[in-house]
């Protein structure tokens, strides 16, 4: 569906359905650095032991079904659920843009609301939030470069952060509200149900 929110026209699309074929399961990867070395006959020498790290990543995959037989896979979304409950998800991005990101997931048994951080940050789908974030990111490389140069002092700086975080705090929240919001909007949820 097509909204407009503070004059930026923007679409939001999801699905609201039953979490079907759940599956979780772990991988660990290992890795070994170093090791070996060289012992003279003569002079001796040094063998060293290798360095062995490992590291371990959850993994997630299901599928939501709507009551229409929409579809909707999951991968590697890392978001408590069980197989059969209710839950929604919801995406979305400025006109124009044709692949919005995953904005929301809401568990309907649990009360649990998600936000996708990264949708709402430099790298989201919404226009104005990208020029809001990019305009406080070259503030920062402007005043990281003058600092060392101008010898200004790093509490001038601190306040200079703050006050670039607030400016794009408002405009994300409006964001992260409006799709909340769309969960108790009757016609969007009989949109994608």
């Amino acid at each position: 569906m097509k909204f407009t929110i503070d004059g930026s026209p923007v679409w939001f699309h999801g699905i609201s359905g039953d979490v079907y074929s759940l599956q979780k399961w772990t991988s660990t990867s290992l890795k070994s650095d170093g090791g070996g070395g060289y012992i003279h006959p003569v002079y001796g020498g040094q063998i060293n032991a290798p360095q062995i790290r490992s590291s371990t990543e959850q993994h997630q995959n299901f599928w939501i079904v709507s009551p229409s037989g929409h579809e909707r896979e999951m991968s590697d979304a890392n978001i408590r659920c069980r197989e059969g409950q209710r839950v929604t998800l919801i995406w979305g991005a400025s006109e124009g843009v044709e692949d919005g990101k995953y904005l929301l997931f809401y568990n309907h048994n649990t009360d649990s609301l998600t936000f996708y951080d990264d949708a709402f940050n430099g790298k989201s789908s919404f226009k104005d939030l990208n020029a809001s974030a990019s305009e406080s990111h070259m503030s920062i490389i402007i005043w990281t470069l003058a600092i060392p140069t101008l010898g200004i002092s790093l509490l001038f700086f601190i306040p200079l952060i703050i006050k670039m975080a607030r400016r794009l705090a408002p405009i994300t929240q409006k964001y992260r509200l409006f799709t909340q919001e769309l969960l108790k909007n009757p016609d969007f949820i009989s949109s994608i149900s």
